[in-house]
């Protein structure tokens, strides 16, 4: 059966062993505007995982969602604290690939910083 499953964590650390036909990639994006919704990645990438985290320097939250997403007022998606993260990834054998650039994060505090880090399994 495919599907996705959505974990809260807290981590300091990813320490991901590197094999043949599994790629990584990272990044930052920054919420210039409150109430603004970004997408996380700008292209298309079709990947097996991502975990996204509200930095640590924060001083307000993060939502993440598809559509709608907002941070303040009725908020819409997983709200993420300073240092809260959540992983998104694909569940079944082999995994299922999603779309990356789905996912939106908006801030309640213009300025405020969401990271990224995906895995990209190639079957």
């Amino acid at each position: 059966m495919r599907g996705l499953i959505v974990l809260i964590i807290s981590f300091s650390c990813i320490s991901a062993p590197a094999h043949a036909g599994i790629r990584f990639g990272q990044g930052t994006k920054t919420v210039a505007t409150s109430g603004t919704a970004l997408a996380i990645l700008s292209s298309s990438k079709h990947v097996t995982s991502i975990i996204i985290c509200g930095d640590t320097g924060n001083t307000g939250k993060i939502a993440v969602a598809q559509n709608p997403v907002a941070a303040a007022g009725a908020q819409q998606g997983v709200i993420l604290s300073p240092g809260g993260c959540v992983v998104i990834e694909g569940h079944s054998d082999p995994p299922v690939k999603f779309d990356a650039a789905i996912f939106k994060v908006d801030a309640t505090v213009s300025g405020d910083k969401a990271s990224f880090f995906y895995v990209v399994e190639e079957n």
